[in-house]
């Protein structure tokens, strides 16, 4: 059938098929009230034409755009690629249309993808906050606005933003209580210890397995730096300068292990043998070293998945937010190179 050369409207479905625009609507949006052979005949000439549904209208008239924020720290980090795989996934299926903005660890660009969101505006949004949340009184004004938000992996206190991660302090207790029974006793944190969530947690579940093995904690062995390479390779340089060389290394992420990795491998140092080296949840970073190592498996597409799903009973649900957690399973995981 020939195009007609310009944008293909409800009205033109419904002149052409002899329909009223309520009944061809309805056919499109598999109403029930539309027999089977009526929605299959409308659905094939709208097929034919190249019809695509206003959404605009469609938000306007349902009072809902269907479309879903998420800002992402970092797309190079595998654990935000598998939490994506999760978010799309259970987005699609819900027949919601996910956005997706990246903020870099860096508040100024978090606070531009969030104004952006507001002004289309999507139904809600999923977010991983910026070091410091330093947009709270921001995502307060949206939240305010009928705008719900989930928080995934991270925590944001002071606001009742449901949040979906695994019990990062439980995480950090075993991964370093793994490590003392490898008669490992001189292990370095590697990371923020504040600012985050997550950093607070994990630098808490190291301190008690230390405790609960009786190691004193070395003030020499805690070592803060940014969630980057660079950051954590240059912090662990001047910590060996000052230092004996700690026998194992607790990071707070995939690419702080990387840094921390090169570090200490330049320094003449063996790994795992001279020092076993952790991390949370990004294996395939940390493989560009080429040793084995052991990372804690976070379950991101499973975080992607149970965020979604919250925020879409948040949408429904039409009522102030009261907070709270899923905390979802997470595993040791051994790579051997």
């Amino acid at each position: 059938m020939e195009r007609t050369g310009k944008k293909v409207t409800l009205s033109i479905l419904a002149e052409k098929l002899g329909l009223d625009i309520s009944s061809v609507s309805k056919a499109l949006n598999n109403k029930l009230d539309i027999g089977e052979e009526t929605r299959e005949k409308v659905k094939k000439m709208a097929s034919e034409l190249g019809y695509r549904p206003n959404l605009l209208a469609k938000s306007l008239s349902q009072k809902k755009s269907f479309m879903l924020g998420i800002v992402v720290p970092d797309l190079s980090l595998s654990f935000y690629v598998k939490v994506l795989r999760g978010i799309f996934e259970e987005a699609y299926k819900k027949a919601y249309m996910p956005i997706l903005l990246v903020n870099d660890e860096k508040p100024e660009l978090e606070k531009k993808n969030l104004e952006f969101f507001a002004s289309l505006p999507v139904d809600g949004i999923l977010i991983n906050v910026t070091p410091g949340n330093q947009n709270e009184n921001l995502i307060k004004s949206i939240m305010d606005q009928g705008i719900p938000f989930v928080s995934y992996d991270r925590i944001i206190h002071g606001l009742n933003i449901h949040s979906v991660k695994i019990d990062d302090i439980q995480a950090s207790y075993e991964i370093t209580t793994f490590l003392i029974s490898k008669n490992r006793k001189r292990i370095l944190y590697l990371g923020p210890t504040s600012q985050l969530s997550v950093a607070e947690d994990r630098f808490l579940g190291y301190q008690k397995a230390l405790s609960d093995n009786n190691i004193i904690l070395n003030r020499c062995y805690i070592v803060e730096c940014q969630l980057n390479e660079d950051s954590a390779y240059h912090e662990t340089k001047k910590m060996l300068q000052k230092c004996s060389v700690p026998d194992a290394i607790l990071c707070m992420g995939g690419l702080v292990a990387l840094g921390a990795g090169k570090a200490i491998l330049e320094a003449g140092y063996t790994i795992p043998e001279d020092v076993i080296l952790s991390e949370f949840g990004d294996n395939d970073i940390v493989s560009k070293l080429g040793v084995p190592f052991i990372s804690v498996n976070q379950s991101p597409f499973e975080i992607g998945k149970i965020a979604v799903e919250k925020l879409i009973s948040e949408i429904k649900m039409e009522r102030p937010p009261t907070g709270g957690e899923t905390i979802v399973p997470f595993t040791l995981v051994h790579y051997k190179i």
